[in-house]
C-alpha cells in the first residue's frame, strides 16, 4: 500500500509505527519511501509513473535516535522528560 501510494504520487511516503524486525529491542520506527522513475522528469499520469517506475529509496527512522541528536546540545538533557505521541495510533499503542 505505502509502495503502491508513493509510486501513483511520485511523493515520498512516510509510513506508520512500525517494530524493526532486526533490532534487539522494541524501539519504534517510522520508514519513508521514495520512488525513482527511468526518466528525468517525474511522468505526468499514473499510467506514465507505473510504466517507469525502476524501484524505491527507503529510509529507516528510529525515533529514539531523532530524539537523542535533536537533545545533545541541551547540557540537562538528564533531568528533561519528553514524551512523543502518535495522533494516528490507537490508544493502546
Amino acid at each position: 500500500r505505502i509502495l503502491d501510494r508513493a509510486r501513483d504520487t511520485g511523493q515520498m511516503i512516510a509510513a506508520q509505527q512500525v517494530a524493526l524486525v532486526q533490532a534487539d529491542d522494541d524501539q519504534a520506527a517510522f520508514l519513508t519511501v521514495l520512488p525513482i522513475y527511468d526518466s528525468r522528469a517525474e511522468p505526468a499520469t499514473i499510467a506514465d509513473r507505473r510504466k517507469a517506475l525502476v524501484g524505491f529509496v527507503l529510509g529507516v527512522f528510529r525515533f529514539s535516535d531523532m530524539i537523542e541528536v535533536a537533545l545533545r546540545n541541551f547540557a540537562s538533557a538528564d533531568a528533561l522528560e519528553v514524551y512523543l505521541y502518535d495522533a494516528a495510533a490507537s490508544p493502546e499503542e
